[in-house]
């Protein structure tokens, strides 16, 4: 959906789960973004799965 309502430049905070499909998911950022990092809530529980990926610098692929 991000590739249908970004500008080149844009940006975007994907809530994710570790486990299986979050490598290809991570790859495709950043075949499509200029910079691809992870962030963690400091509320998050210790233990949780979930990660944000926080991709930057949307490129019209």
């Amino acid at each position: 959906m991000a590739g249908r309502v970004l500008k080149p430049g844009g940006s975007t905070l994907i809530k994710t789960f570790r486990g299986a499909g979050l490598q290809e998911l991570v790859a495709s950022a950043r075949r499509q973004y200029g910079k691809v990092e992870f962030a963690r809530p400091a509320a998050s529980r210790a233990r949780s799965p979930e990660l944000y990926l926080l991709a930057r610098d949307y490129r019209m692929v």
